[in-house]
């Protein structure tokens, strides 16, 4: 089944009304279908109550999290405050929740940033414990974990059984657990190191951008999944967007800090190079090879990809 094309703006939420409002307005008359937030500390607000304002000021546009960290979430709280955004927001969010990855985050907060197994037990009880809480329902749940005793879910989400829940990673375990769980599945970098910032040209040979890598984490899911696998929506996160009619330099200057190929690059999802048509053929390629559909690309890009929003969202 070929998905239609769904297409997010990561935005960061200012600390003035106006100014937020303004770029999510932005965003809606683009043609974007999500607006994302991030869950870092260090001039960055919060998300929920930022969405909610965001919601009110438009009429069209669906909201995320890209991506809750689950460790600096008990997931019952989590839970209330997401179901709470999904009643005020008449059914217009998503939960994207991870298992952590940015180092300096728990420096600032003092919470211990475990091994990347432990991370992912625990994100994988957080996921079952909050879709107990969606239910309604009251609940247990005794795990290595989280302890919870006779709890309610409250308020009940609009949607129904729950928000769309979105997981993503790059290596086996967690693309399992997200493949098993989660609607929407990112298929993301490497970014165990914990210290990656997007669009800084770091030169990391391990982050994995290469067609091969993508196909390899693919096939995870796949295993994973079994049958549902058909129903998941598979997203990626593009890194760089350059229009331009020197794909070739531009493709040599991002080969050169991710120790890749110029070819891996303009083959790979993460990078969206050339002209609007070698763009948009390049999405539709990996559409047709990798089966992403969701696309999302940074502020920064958010209205350099609008001609190719207006080409392709929604077909």
């Amino acid at each position: 089944m070929t998905r239609p094309f769904r297409f997010g703006a990561q935005l960061y939420a200012e600390d003035n009304r106006q100014k937020w409002i303004a770029q999510v307005r932005k965003a809606e008359s683009i043609g974007y279908s999500v607006v994302t937030l991030p869950d870092h500390f260090g001039e960055r607000v919060a998300i929920w109550p930022s969405i909610v304002s965001a919601a009110d000021a438009t009429t069209r546009l669906r909201f995320g999290s890209m991506t809750v960290n689950n460790d600096f979430w008990n997931p019952v709280v989590l839970a209330r405050e997401v179901a709470t955004t999904d009643v005020l927001t008449e059914g217009r969010i998503e939960i994207g929740i991870g298992a952590g990855w940015r180092s300096v985050d728990y420096e600032w907060t003092g919470i211990p940033r475990d091994r990347a197994g432990v991370r992912i037990a625990r994100l994988g009880e957080s996921v079952e414990i909050l879709k107990k809480a969606f239910s309604g329902r009251r609940f247990d749940f005794h795990g290595k974990y989280y302890t919870v005793d006779g709890a309610e879910g409250w308020p009940h989400p609009v949607q129904h059984p729950h928000p769309p829940l979105m997981i993503g990673g790059s290596g086996p375990k967690i693309l399992g657990l997200a493949a098993r769980e989660a609607n929407i599945v990112g298929v993301h970098i490497n970014l165990d190191a914990g210290n990656f910032e997007v669009g800084t040209g770091t030169p990391n040979t391990e982050q994995g951008a290469t067609g091969r890598q993508i196909s390899e984490r693919l096939d995870w899911i796949k295993e994973a999944a079994g049958d549902r696998f058909d129903s998941l929506e598979l997203h990626v996160f593009v890194l760089d967007v350059v229009v331009t009619d020197d794909r070739a330099s531009v493709a040599q200057r991002i080969a050169d800090a991710y120790a890749i190929s110029p070819e891996e690059v303009m083959s790979s999802p993460y990078f969206a190079l050339g002209t609007v048509e070698n763009i948009v053929g390049q999405l539709q390629e990996s559409r047709e090879r990798y089966g992403l559909s969701y696309i999302t690309v940074r502020q920064d890009h958010m209205e350099l990809f609008a001609p190719v929003v207006e080409r392709l969202a929604g077909r």
